[in-house]
């Protein structure tokens, strides 16, 4: 479809062309000079491969064509010259920037498009079970307890924990009685992954601890203990009055 529309237009303007000639040679050059522009336009637009080889070759044809050569000879003008030349340089740009075109492009098959193809680098999979995943869920359950962040805590109980206390009372919780731990370094001294379980050993204030987690839907969260559990179960209000009454908060 291309080369139909830029062929009639050369033929057009060709014509029209040569019709002036015989009274205004300097516009019929122009006119021609101006359609050659024609089928660079068109090049510049999308075409390439063999469609740009064979546009601009059109154009340098066109450009090197019998009435431009019988227009020169014609009306020896100068300016006239000058205009030839012009058109054959223009030509010979074309020719040769289609014909560089179509060697740097890929060799297709008839009818086959353009086609974007995305390309990822290969993603190593990560083992939700691996020891490592395990550790960063302690370090991330101990810093917020040591810094008395009761909602990240509570997030990293396991959903059956979180059904014995909400985080609303949890929070409660920790602001009526501060454990006296809290703020003191912690020291993870070992990690042993059994499956979707994992016991996590520290150290915090002297104490030493043995935490279980428990993987649920990818993540490792924290298993209450019993003792945790039953005190929970007793409610914001009678939970601190015991922990009061037995020293476990802090000033």
């Amino acid at each position: 479809m291309i080369l139909l529309v830029v062929g009639g237009a050369l033929l057009a303007g060709a014509v029209l062309a040569w019709k002036t000639a015989g009274s205004r040679p300097r516009a019929g050059v122009g006119v021609l000079a101006a359609t050659a522009l024609v089928p660079l336009a068109a090049a510049a637009a999308g075409g390439t491969g063999w469609t740009a080889a064979l546009v601009t070759a059109a154009a340098f044809l066109i450009a090197m064509s019998l009435p431009v050569i019988l227009l020169a000879v014609k009306h020896d003008d100068g300016a006239l010259y000058l205009s030839m030349i012009a058109l054959f340089a223009a030509g010979a740009v074309a020719f040769f920037s289609g014909v560089a075109v179509h060697m740097a492009a890929p060799e297709r098959p008839a009818g086959t498009r353009d086609r974007l193809v995305f390309t990822t680098e290969p993603v190593t999979p990560v083992n939700p079970r691996g020891a490592d995943r395990v550790r960063a869920a302690a370090t991330a359950l101990l810093k917020a307890d040591a810094a008395g962040d009761a909602a990240g805590v509570w997030n990293l109980w396991t959903t059956a924990g979180q059904r014995l206390m909400s985080q609303k009372a949890y929070t409660r919780l920790l602001k009526r009685c501060r454990p006296l731990h809290q703020g003191a370094p912690y020291t993870i001294t070992s990690v042993r992954v059994k499956g979707d379980t994992a016991t996590v050993r520290t150290v915090q204030a002297g104490t030493r601890r043995l935490r279980r987690f428990a993987l649920e839907q990818g993540e490792w969260r924290l298993v209450l203990a019993k003792k945790d559990a039953r005190d929970y179960r007793l409610g914001v209000k009678r939970l601190v009055a015991k922990r009061k009454n037995l020293g476990l908060c802090a000033a």
